[in-house]
Parts: C-alpha cells; structure tokens; sequence
C-alpha cells in the first residue's frame, strides 16, 4: 500500500476522460469508490480521498503506476498559466483539473481506439473485457486492502492482462 498527497488528481475526471477502458470502479454507486485498473501486466486497486490516494500495489509496481499516472507533472502549473481573461479555456481546465494524460501501453490504445470508432465507453470496456478474456493472459492478484473507513478486505482473484501481439495466440488471424 503506497499513500499519496496529490494535487489536480481526480480517480472519477480521470476513469471517465475516455482514455482508458480498464479502469473500473469496484462499487460503481459510491462516489469515493475504489478503481481497479489494468494496463497491460499491471493490476492496481487504486482509491481517493481528497488529496490523499492510495495505490494498493506492490513496492515495485509504484515507478509503473507513477509513470502511467504521469505524477511527475505539475499539472497545477499548466493550470495556473492559462490566461485568466480567456474564459472558455478557464472553464476547461477548473471542470477537468483533475483529468492526467495516462501513459498507457501502445497496442492498448491502439485497439480501444479502434473499438471506440462506433461505440458507448461502456460497450468499449466490455468489448476490450472479452478480448482480454479469450485472448489475454490469466493473472492472480491477492491483495490486503484497507479502505479510508478502516474496514478490511481482501481481493483474491484471477484477471487477464490485455493480449498482446507477441504471445502467439494467432489473433491477429482470427
């Protein structure tokens, strides 16, 4: 579990921005839920608080996590430089301040971008769901989780990493 303190981060702005399509809240009804994300071989359970956001996750998986999160960029200053006299553009960066540009695996964006041509960001996520299932690799995660409210819990559970083209399953005929 690795705690941080971050500014212009928003788990909801940054799941609903139609970057990603595997970045799924576990209860999708509660507002300050936790995201279950994965980008290809990396799980993480990942939940906010404010300022404070808590990425359940390996040690060595924080550098992945950060770098997909792009945590190394003051966003804030990008905010900060807009030109106060130009509006429409102030309204956008105060309506998405918490929106990052995720730094995801090429061939992941690749096909959501292909699928998101005619469809829902639901029907993508489910689209990109099944072809992680028929074709992607099987993972086990077991992770000790507790939330800002203190109850404990635990995910143990199997998940597919995305199909990558190099793992011989022939996909790319089908």
């Amino acid at each position: 579990m690795i705690s941080k303190n971050l500014k212009n981060f928003n788990l909801r702005q940054i799941a609903d921005s139609g970057q990603c399509f595997r970045m799924i809240p576990c209860a999708p009804n509660d507002p300050q839920t936790a995201y279950r994300v994965i980008s290809g071989g990396h799980f993480l359970i990942v939940e906010q608080n404010r300022d404070e956001v808590i990425f359940h996750c390996p040690d060595d998986e924080s550098a992945f996590w950060d770098h997909y999160f792009d945590l190394g960029t003051d966003y804030g200053a990008y905010i900060r430089a807009v030109d106060p006299a130009d509006e429409y553009l102030s309204k956008a960066a105060a309506f998405g301040s918490g929106i990052r540009i995720l730094n995801q695996d090429l061939w992941e964006m690749i096909i959501t971008f292909i699928i998101s041509q005619q469809k829902t960001i639901p029907a993508i996520r489910a689209l990109v769901e099944a072809l992680s299932e028929k074709y992607g690799t099987r993972r086990h995660v077991d992770i000790q989780r507790r939330c800002f409210d203190n109850i404990v819990f635990c995910v143990d559970d199997d998940w597919m990493a995305v199909y990558f083209p190099d793992n011989g399953t022939g996909v790319m005929e089908d």
